[in-house]
């Protein structure tokens, strides 16, 4: 699960880039999407992980509040309200700091 956590850890990196490279003009928004919604099915199996791995409260609880947290911060892309809206990147570094929380959390497997 650890591995899971860090590449959606590092997915969030690549969408700080790619919503730069759309703001910036290297292009529309569209990567960003895509790669948004892979990030959050990559934290929705790091969830399911965590539900049939070695059970642990923090990998259970964690992993479903991350899945939380992703959603709410996808949702508030689409808020009418700027400032609302702009909630969304904010989100998104707690959703980065919660994931490597969590990576860091997770039991190494015995060698």
């Amino acid at each position: 699960m650890r591995w899971v956590l860090l590449l959606m850890a590092a997915g969030v990196v690549v969408q700080v880039f790619l919503a730069g490279l759309g703001i910036f003009g290297g292009g529309g928004f569209d990567r960003h999407v895509d790669v948004g919604w892979t990030v959050h099915t990559i934290g929705l199996l790091a969830f399911i992980l965590a539900l049939v791995g070695p059970r642990t409260r923090t990998a259970v609880v964690g992993t479903l509040g991350l899945v939380v947290l992703n959603t709410v911060q996808i949702m508030l892309s689409g808020a009418e309200a700027p400032g609302i809206a702009a909630l969304h990147p904010t989100l998104a570094l707690a959703v980065l700091a919660l994931a490597l929380r969590l990576a860091r959390a997770t039991p190494r497997p015995a060698s």
